[in-house]
């Protein structure tokens, strides 16, 4: 950019550039620094057909106030030749100058000046298209010692505005070391140069690095060519740091296995199921080195045990051996419980045989749509069948047993089934011997209880009591049981009506 100044009236003459600032001092002109450019402006770096603004605000010190700034093209002619906001380049109230969409003719040099009086300040500025070529210098292949330091260089290519260098190892975003980036050479150069330093390098660090050139404005990247780090460690003993474990994984899933290893020379790394080696097939995908085995879609086939082997020129080690077990699980019961009737403190067992299962499912039992809570009187076995070593009254009920696989995350239910538990009939409500006047009404009131419910059957002096006329029978259901009510009412010749037995059966 370039700048200028020109104060009391005429410009300055070299030979007498001392006499001239004499005499303005003598007659109190302004000084030099009088006009200041409050908001300096800068070179603009744009996209074609996005807006850009230029600023620029000019400071006159001396009346403390801000001057109106005028902008021309390099050439002479004003910058804004349709002034109004929606009518083409444009300057704003503040002073700067507004492009709604850049063209390629708008690129070039502007001069924005102010003045008043005899002192004046100017600058010119460039407008420019953002770009970015392609990587000017990529950075180079080294074999170093493990612990060493190594600096990787790479420049950009011209890059308008200056471009930022982010560097990527093995195709993943590299974060580590120190990632140093400035301006390439000096002047009007608009490369850009960036330096990865790695203090004290170690095997992780051994790969391809890529250094990669973005321009802010643009959604464009440059990519340099990529450089081999080798890193050449100590010899050491091999050691897997991390062998394979048993997984049980659902069948149609997505499964791995990992074997790290550390060593040097570095080893490679080889899989065997049930010690036949494995190679990549269309089932399986052998990762980071061999390191990490992927099952892309267990199957039932990928059943069997499987270990590493690392090796080198020096030595061989090998992992302990890892079970890989395929959950599966059908969808028809064996057995399902059927319904049960049994007399109270008898034994019984509801039978459930649950599907087909690797591994075996987990039995769950429900009464009446909840989940039986564990007690000691009953016990679910291993096959899943409920034994009841003792019924009571109160597990009479409908059962259903349900089998799930937790590695499938899902169950399968089956029928019900009812239990009764048979209870023989009993009398809890005896009727009583009573004494009554002539002609009046008596009801005798008889409470049983049984499972099945039991019936009941009066009689008077070992005869069955017929009902109708005076005589009638009553049946309530009550909790638990019945309870049985015989009417007599009317009038008898007798005082004493005598003694009314009854009989409970089971029906």
């Amino acid at each position: 950019m370039l700048e200028s100044m020109f104060v009391c009236g005429s410009p300055p003459v070299t030979s007498h550039l001392w006499l001239l600032i004499l005499s303005c001092s003598l007659h109190g002109q302004p000084a030099l620094s009088d006009l200041v450019f409050s908001t300096h402006p800068e070179d603009g770096v744009g996209v074609l057909g996005a807006p850009l603004t230029l600023y620029c605000a000019v400071y006159d010190s001396s009346s403390q106030e801000e001057l109106s700034v005028r902008w021309e093209r390099a050439s002479g002619e004003p910058a804004a030749l349709s002034p109004g906001p929606g009518r083409g380049i444009h300057q704003l109230a503040n002073g700067s100058l507004f492009f709604p969409q850049l063209r390629e003719g708008d690129l070039g040099r502007y001069v924005c000046s102010a003045g008043i009086g005899a002192k004046h300040i100017m600058t010119v500025v460039q407008v420019m298209e953002a770009d970015l070529e392609g990587v000017f210098f990529s950075p180079q292949s080294q074999t170093v010692s493990e612990g060493r330091a190594v600096f990787l260089q790479c420049v950009s290519g011209d890059s308008s505005p200056p471009a930022h260098i982010t560097w990527l190892k093995d195709n993943t975003l590299f974060t580590k070391g120190a990632q140093i980036q400035g301006q390439y050479g000096g002047g009007n150069q608009r490369k850009t140069s960036g330096t990865l330093h790695l203090s004290n390098v170690s095997m992780e660090d051994d790969g391809e690095y890529v250094c990669v050139t973005h321009n802010p404005l643009l959604t464009t990247s440059r990519e340099s060519k990529a450089a081999t780090l080798t890193v050449q460690g100590v010899p050491t003993r091999l050691q897997i740091t991390q062998g394979p474990d048993n997984i049980t994984v659902a069948v149609e899933t997505e499964a791995s296995m990992r074997c790290a290893v550390r060593g040097f020379p570095a080893p490679t790394v080889q899989w065997f199921k049930d010690s036949h080696l494995l190679v990549n097939n269309s089932g399986l995908s052998l990762q980071n080195k061999g390191q990490l085995l992927v099952f892309k879609n267990v199957s039932e086939d990928d059943e069997g045990s499987y270990h590493c082997e690392a090796r080198n020129k020096r030595e061989t080690v090998r992992s302990q051996t890892a079970f890989l077990l395929p959950a599966v699980m059908g969808w028809t019961f064996v057995q399902q419980p059927t319904n049960k009737a049994v007399r109270m403190g008898e034994s019984v067992t509801l039978v459930c045989r649950p599907p087909y299962s690797r591994p075996p499912t987990t039995v769950s039992w429900f009464k009446n749509n909840r989940l039986l809570a564990p007690k000691t009187h009953f016990t679910v076995r291993p096959s899943g069948d409920l034994i009841f070593h003792s019924v009571y009254d109160t597990d009479s009920g409908v059962y259903f047993c349900r089998a799930s696989n937790v590695h499938l995350h899902r169950f399968v239910t089956s029928r019900t089934a009812r239990l009764t538990v048979l209870a023989s009939p009993s009398v809890r409500l005896w009727p009583p011997v009573v004494t009554v006047p002539v002609g009046a009404q008596v009801v005798f009131q008889c409470q049983v209880w049984g499972q099945p419910l039991p019936s009941i059957v009066w009689s008077k002096q070992g005869r069955s009591i017929q009902t109708g006329g005076k005589i009638a029978v009553g049946y309530v259901q009550c909790n638990r049981g019945g309870a049985v009510r015989l009417l007599l009412s009317g009038r008898t010749q007798s005082c004493v009506f005598g003694v009314i037995n009854q009989s409970v059966r089971n029906l």
